[in-house]
């Protein structure tokens, strides 16, 4: 089997706007595959890849949406392996923004895939937020600049302004009176 660069796996709506533009711009720089959801990404030499999680249905509740989600991250991952390729996970509005609200489900999602990284410990999973209201091609270009980048961060943000590496700040204790 020839070497794939990368490989676009689509589970849930791979229909949406941000799925087709991604693919779209992928193809063009990146030489990209597109797994079909019956495909097993063990059987082919992958050099990198990229899962988009598509919003479950609107009709699904939240803890439907998030327990869709999260198993629709889970069923590649095992199917990886011990695989060392970097593993792109994208989401959209799962982290505070000036551009956005925040999506509880995507915030849910993005929680769950940091646990992931550690119970997958031999893969290299990386996290990518997609800031609310930035166009499809914009998310697409600069997703695909990242990517090509081989960047060595984890978690990153695309927001309307830039592209940052995302880091948790500890709050100190604050004593209360009383």
């Amino acid at each position: 089997i020839a070497a794939i660069p990368l490989v676009l796996v689509l589970p849930g709506d791979s229909d949406s706007s941000l799925s087709k533009t991604l693919k779209r711009e992928l193809q063009k720089s990146q030489g990209v595959a597109t797994l079909p959801k019956a495909a097993k990404l063990g059987d082919a030499e992958i050099q990198g890849a990229v899962l988009i999680h598509c919003s479950a249905k609107a009709e699904a509740g939240p803890t439907q949406k998030l327990a869709a989600r999260c198993l629709s991250l889970k069923a590649p991952l095992d199917q990886l392996g011990n695989s060392k390729l970097p593993i792109w996970i994208v989401f959209s509005g799962a982290l505070e923004s000036k551009s956005g609200d925040v999506d509880p489900c995507e915030a849910g999602a993005w929680a769950f895939a940091r646990v992931a990284a550690n119970e997958y410990a031999a893969l290299d999973i990386r996290r990518i937020d997609i800031a609310q209201g930035i166009s499809p091609q914009e998310a697409a270009s600069r997703l695909s600049a990242l990517v090509a980048s081989k960047t060595d961060e984890t978690e990153i943000q695309i927001d309307l302004n830039c592209t940052r590496a995302v880091r948790v700040e500890y709050a100190s204790l604050v004593q209360t009176g009383g």
